[in-house]
């Protein structure tokens, strides 16, 4: 099982995906292959650093933990960022604008039945976090 606690390292390499505009308005569980090939493309990490790419999946793939989630939003994933349960591996966090191309691409179908938490409702009101540890 992974360690999902984010390192310093990790926020770091979050915080540098952000400047670079990465596209993390999808972030899986599981570690997403596309979602790397993006940061790695963006100059994110460095593919031939194995510590690297271990820390940018451990990254990606602890993104279902509440402390995660927050570490994520303070290293710039926007409020307005709503979490979906899949099925008990994955979670998707989906910037809310994405949410009509995402739709209409037809791989990710929004279900408001799937929604677990707004993480502005997470952070101003304590939010719903404690079924997803």
């Amino acid at each position: 099982m992974v360690d999902a606690t984010l390192t310093e390292t990790d926020v770091e390499l979050i915080q540098q995906a952000s400047r670079y505009q990465v596209p993390l308005s999808v972030i899986r569980a599981k570690s997403d292959t596309r979602i790397l090939a993006s940061l790695q493309d963006a100059g994110y990490f460095d593919a031939s650093d194995p510590r690297a790419v271990q820390l940018t999946k451990n990254a990606v793939s602890s993104s279902a933990r509440v402390g995660t989630m927050l570490q994520l939003q303070k290293a710039g994933l926007p409020l307005e960022t709503r979490f979906y349960q899949v099925n008990k591996h994955t979670l998707y966090a989906v910037v809310k604008e994405d949410e009509r191309r995402l739709a209409a691409y037809g791989k990710y179908e929004i279900d408001e039945r799937r929604l677990v938490g707004d993480l502005r409702d997470d952070v101003e009101n304590g939010g719903r976090w404690g079924r997803l540890g």
